[in-house]
């Protein structure tokens, strides 16, 4: 198995490891969840773009809405964000829109879950497509493989807490 390969089977591994139940407890110090890192390219880094700032959401506020109320406000984001398809981009708009809403009281944590799982999508999606830039057969045969568990565990994780507009792919 050549580096490259190694590198991203790790990291793959350590972004699906957040995701498991949601009576795991994984939190940081001072019992606060856990943040993912920003990280280059990263929904969290990406600029705002003309589209994102007219996406219909409800943004975090004091109080906390119900949870038919924020499945729709995510589910108009997740519509808005894939206008343009299902590409990159739209991914990463989706899970950064997310992250701007607020979640139910208790929720957080599955919410921010689907959101991982989303990253997920983006970074193995990217991996591939420099795999085919480079015509790296091997790599492109493991990554599109990678890319269906991916996508499938969003949409596993999208379906279970009652999101109807946010898949991915």
């Amino acid at each position: 198995m050549n580096a490259r390969l190694t590198v991203l089977l790790a990291a793959l591994a350590l972004a699906l490891a957040g995701c498991g139940d949601s009576d795991d407890g994984a939190t940081g110090a001072a019992g606060t969840t856990a943040k993912p890192p920003v990280t280059e390219g990263s929904p969290q880094q990406t600029e705002t773009t003309e589209r994102e700032s007219t996406t219909p959401s409800e943004p975090r506020s004091g109080r906390a809405p119900s949870k038919p109320d924020f499945v729709a406000a995510a589910d108009r984001t997740c519509r808005a964000a894939r206008r343009d398809g299902l590409g990159i981009k739209s991914v990463g708009r989706t899970s950064a829109g997310l992250r701007k809403l607020q979640p139910p009281k208790g929720d957080e944590l599955e919410v921010e879950r689907y959101a991982l799982a989303l990253d997920s999508v983006i970074g193995v999606r990217r991996r591939l497509r420099d795999a085919r830039r480079g015509k790296n057969n091997e790599d492109i045969a493991f990554l599109s493989e990678a890319l269906e568990t991916a996508e499938e565990r969003a949409r596993t994780l999208a379906r279970s807490y009652g999101f109807k507009a946010c898949r991915a792919g």
